[in-house]
């Protein structure tokens, strides 16, 4: 990853590896995910969502609201039974849920994030993006993560390899 107006640049490779990162068998295929000691992976957003609702169905007691908005999020109260000063309360059309952990992951928008007072810094390069998903040749190009930041946006090439997912009831 470098900087494309400065000589800023990071590098993450076999070094921070325990063993030598190998990214293709010897017949040019990829190796199984387990045997790579690779130090990051790609995944793509829809495969990481439907491997944790397979996994969810392993927890009945836990139920998954989908299609449903979060109005505000606030401390709760202190109440004769219990007291919620001190934990998240997510307001939705349904009711109200209190939680003593409450993970962000809503987008730019946060909610969350804006609840826990966390800042956010950022700016627009007043540029549209494109995504796709190639198959790229020379395939010895396709493990390695390129990124670079110019005064008119990021390019990067970011690869996904074929993934198996494998999750068990006794998976934590």
């Amino acid at each position: 990853m470098w900087d494309g107006i400065s000589s800023a640049r990071i590098e993450f490779g076999s070094a921070l590896a325990k063993e030598p990162v190998a990214t293709h068998t010897e017949d040019g295929d990829f190796m199984d995910i387990d045997a790579d000691p690779a130090i990051a992976t790609m995944v793509e957003n829809s495969n990481t969502v439907s491997a944790l609702l397979a996994r969810l169905k392993d927890f009945p007691q836990l139920k998954v609201l989908e299609n449903t908005s979060i109005e505000e999020i606030t401390y709760g109260p202190d109440t004769e039974k219990y007291d919620l000063t001190g934990w998240p309360v997510v307001h939705i059309p349904s009711g109200p849920i209190a939680a003593r952990l409450l993970v962000g992951a809503d987008g730019p928008n946060s909610l969350v994030r804006k609840f826990a007072k966390i800042e956010s810094r950022g700016w627009s390069y007043e540029r549209m993006g494109l995504v796709a998903t190639l198959k790229c040749e020379p395939s010895w190009i396709a493990p390695t993560a390129w990124q670079r930041f110019l005064a008119t946006g990021p390019i990067a090439h970011l690869p996904v390899r074929p993934l198996r997912v494998v999750l068990t009831k006794d998976a934590r």
